[in-house]
């Protein structure tokens, strides 16, 4: 409902044309005082514009407002990319307000609004339907997609010929389309392939053993008029480590090669389902309707949102917690989503609900240019690429890398393997360019890939604090593979060899049929700097930014009369506020002899100290790989990365501490930048003279 004014006005049979035809803006002129007086009547337009008027204006003074239609062309934005938008901006403001816009399948604004509210019927004819449309124009029409060939079936498959009959087929190479199902386990394994059990699901499958995630893809694929579904849960015997590492050797081309594969993004468990009508967000039905006059003569009527608007979180859905899932993602060319509250079809060149409803967040993807290359093409088509070309690809390694370690496994130990999929897609393009893949990092990105940190996050619903490292191998300490949770890696920045030099890297792997699968062992030998890491006398969180400090003369002379081996005996330097929850607690910051054998000593960034007796000489950050702590003296700073520009120092590198047989191993990273003139005497790396020796980390 509108008013007269409204009616007439904005949203006359004129002002629509002009606003879809995109000819120019349309000018309201109203004021606050009939804006009230349509929103007490229940005036859609009304409500809408109140809110941006300023309240400090006479009621009754004009107030202009300006409309404006616009579509979303970036492809990194929401989709559909080409969505129209109500733009509407207040002469009295300097900001403006953006709707989405959408309408019902059989309203007569159809014809001219194509984007509609969420699809929750996933598992009716129209979504089928729908589904099969997008999946078609992908194939036929998409150029940043790669076409599906004739490839041979994995090993074995499920066919899904009559949905109720479901049995496990072995495929003895033949070729023929199938679809691949990523889905997360679960605790349940009571229906998985055995030894035992293979012969009779070569028979048939009985259909109450198979939880219904399963049950509901059998059913999906068979709607979708495909015979063939890839499980892993009944595909691979589970109960074979030959044949498990078999079938992990073609692991990333099962997903690569699939037709398309089915997401089941929503289900928390393999039992959860995934054809369940799904909960249309309560927030839709207060959205307001506006009369929309089409190019036919027909009125219609328009929904609209505040632009952005969304109960729906990004990286959610239980298969985001997954880590095995989005390798199974970024290798798929084509994927039907079944999210939490809708469906959804995702490709290299669109992320979309299947139905044109409006979709806010993106997904991973690997870049276009990687994508779609054949073996066969690579080398031609890499050497005309550009130095821009191969930066994207680097920032995609790093962004799904980094995605990848806010997952979670159920097995530690798979930390490489769940990922060598995406790792061979990678080395299949750039390995001329970045050299042999070494347990998470690239030969010739050495020593720039050793520059991660652990980045502990507490935001929301995600929970990341720092962990012990864990007791299995799961990778050298200078891997990310190493430590568990979400791995940051800083801007890529050129690592001269001047300052740190690799002179030999190298790995065991644990099978040599699994090039970027499990590590035994590893060893790093760099020719750098190193010197005693800073002292923490005062503690925040093991990952934060501290004041560093160097000991003044007054300092050292009033510890002479402190006993070098007395750990309880030092001299306060200042006290330490620490806030957490509605608790504060303040402690004193004591300096004994060992802090002073240091000689660069860290206190938390917000702490107070006695100048007279700390010179702070700047800021460092001290990012730890896990909780563990060692003592003064057995913690050193190894210097990799160096720039100087002015009085402008820039200087990163890597926490170590001592192994037993007198190589080291990484305990996490620190970062020092300072602005102004430091005396180099005080910072050991920023000496132009400091000595660089031979360092082998494990």
């Amino acid at each position: 409902m509108v008013c007269g004014h409204c009616a007439t006005g904005p949203l006359a049979s004129q002002s629509w044309r002009m606003l879809m035809d995109g000819e120019k803006e349309v000018t309201y002129h109203t004021s606050r005082g009939l804006l009230e007086a349509g929103m007490g009547d229940k005036c859609a337009l009304c409500t809408l514009l109140l809110p941006s008027t300023d309240t400090r204006v006479d009621r009754n003074a004009a107030i202009e407002f300006t409309l404006k239609v616009t579509r979303e062309e970036d492809d990194n934005g929401p989709s559909p990319k080409d969505a129209p938008r109500l733009r509407i901006e207040a002469s009295s403001s300097v900001v403006w307000e953006e709707y989405c816009l959408y309408t019902l399948p059989d309203d007569p604004a159809a014809s001219e609004i194509l984007t509609r509210c969420p699809l929750v019927q996933v598992d009716s004819t129209e979504a089928y339907k729908l589904a099969l449309e997008r999946l078609n124009e992908c194939v036929a029409s998409h150029g940043s997609c790669p076409k599906p060939g004739p490839a041979p079936l994995p090993t074995r498959v499920i066919d899904c010929k009559d949905p109720s009959k479901p049995r496990l087929f072995v495929t003895r190479g033949i070729s023929s389309p199938y679809v691949a199902l990523s889905y997360v386990w679960g605790s349940d394994a009571s229906h998985i392939t055995l030894r035992s059990n293979f012969d009779s699901y070569i028979a048939g499958i009985d259909a109450r053993i198979i939880p219904q995630t399963i049950l509901d893809a059998i059913m999906v694929t068979h709607r979708l008029g495909m015979r063939y579904l890839w499980v892993d849960a009944f595909c691979i015997i589970q109960d074979s480590s030959e044949d498990k590492n078999t079938e992990l050797v073609r692991m990333g081309l099962i997903y690569r090669d699939a037709y398309l594969t089915i997401i089941a993004s929503s289900a928390a468990h393999a039992n959860a389902g995934i054809l369940h009508d799904r909960h249309m967000p309560g927030y839709y039905a207060a959205h307001p309707h506006l009369p929309f006059h089409c190019r036919d003569g027909r009125v219609g009527t328009v929904s609209v949102f505040t632009a952005g608007k969304s109960d729906y979180e990004p990286m959610k859905d239980p298969v985001d917690h997954r880590a095995w899932c989005l390798q199974e993602r970024l290798l798929s060319p084509r994927k039907l989503v079944y999210a939490t509250d809708t469906l959804e079809y995702h490709c290299q060149s669109a992320t979309v609900p299947v139905n044109n409803s409006i979709k806010w967040w993106g997904t991973e993807k690997l870049n276009s240019l990687s994508f779609g290359l054949s073996d066969a093409d690579i080398a031609s088509k890499v050497a005309e690429w550009e130095e821009e070309d191969w930066g994207t690809l680097q920032m995609q390694w790093v962004f799904g890398m980094s995605s990848y370690t806010r997952r979670s496994l159920t097995q530690k130990t798979d930390k490489l393997v769940a990922f060598a999929g995406v790792a061979e897609q990678f080395d299949r393009v750039w390995h001329a360019h970045s050299g042999r893949y070494i347990a998470g990092l690239w030969e010739k990105h050495l020593p720039r890939d050793l520059l991660w940190l652990r980045e502990p996050w507490q935001f929301g619903w995600y929970d990341d604090p720092l962990r012990p490292r864990p007791q299995e191998y799961l990778a050298p300490s200078w891997s990310w593979a190493s430590v568990e949770g979400h791995i940051r890696v800083q801007p890529p920045v050129d690592c001269d060899a001047s300052t740190c030099e690799i002179l030999e890297c190298d790995v065991t792997l644990m099978d040599e049929r699994l090039p970027y699968g499990r590590v035994s062992s590893g060893r790093l030998k760099i020719h750098a700097a190193m010197f005693p890491a800073p002292c923490i006398i005062s503690h925040k969180p093991l990952r934060w930014y501290y004041k560093l400090l160097v000991p003044t003369e007054e300092l050292r002379t009033r510890m002479i009369t402190v006993p070098p081996l007395s750990p309880n005996e030092g001299i306060a330097v200042g006290r330490n506020t620490i806030k957490e929850g509605g608790e504060v607690s303040t402690t004193q910051i004591v300096v004994h002899q060992e802090h002073m054998q240091i000689g660069l000593l860290a206190v938390a960034d917000g702490a107070e100290v006695e100048r007279s007796l700390l010179m702070a000489v700047g800021t460092i950050l001290l990012a730890f790989d896990g909780t563990e702590r060692v003592p003064p003296g057995r913690a050193w700073a190894i210097l990799i990365y160096r720039e100087d520009i002015g009085d402008h120092k820039h200087t990163e590198g890597l926490l170590v501490t001592d192994a037993d047989d007198g190589s080291f191993r990484r305990i996490g990273y620190w970062l020092y930048k300072v602005d102004g003139h430091v005396a180099e005497e005080n910072i050991p790396w920023l000496r132009s003279d400091s000595k660089k020796r031979s360092i082998e980390l494990i």
